[in-house]
């Protein structure tokens, strides 16, 4: 707090590695170099939402008792969900998905959208490399990837 009663709250700026992630980072790193590197064969996927009206949060300096007005979103504000894959050649194939990314919908994506691409490019020899996301690790989706025989990764999850 400033001497004028001015704050300014921040998250903390720190990576989130515990001491087994980084082991498993290590035995992981240490297997391919000696079984040679897997990287070829991992296929990156992420979403994320973009906001067409501006940023989604409003941090500043305020006085107490001063609040700073923010406007309002323009008919609803709206936004934009792209996901996308990047392949082990580099190309990034992605899609516009409508609404909420939901696991049924993200099931949907990857039989109409990401299966074709890959039995197009790849032979059956890679990983699916997907983040923590609730819709990623739900028992719906791991249920489809283990029927469809696709092995997935997880960032942050320790083995």
């Amino acid at each position: 707090m400033t001497k004028d009663g001015y704050k300014f709250i921040n998250s903390k700026k720190e990576i989130a590695l515990t001491a087994a992630h980084k082991v498993a980072r290590v035995e992981i790193c240490k297997k391919w170099l000696t079984e040679g590197s897997a990287s070829q064969n991992i296929i990156f996927t992420d979403e994320t939402r973009f906001s067409l009206d501006g940023p989604d949060h409003d941090m500043s300096w305020q006085r107490p008792g001063h609040r700073r007005k923010r406007p309002r979103r323009q008919q609803g504000g709206g936004g934009i969900l792209i996901w996308g894959m990047l392949l082990p050649s580099g190309k990034l194939h992605h899609a516009e998905v409508s609404g909420t990314l939901n696991s049924a919908k993200y099931i949907k994506l990857f039989k109409e959208f990401v299966l074709p691409w890959l039995e197009a490019l790849l032979n059956d020899n890679w990983l699916w490399q997907q983040d923590n996301a609730a819709l990623h690790i739900s028992a719906a989706s791991q249920n489809f990837f283990e029927q469809k025989g696709v092995s997935f990764g997880i960032v942050g999850k320790v083995p």
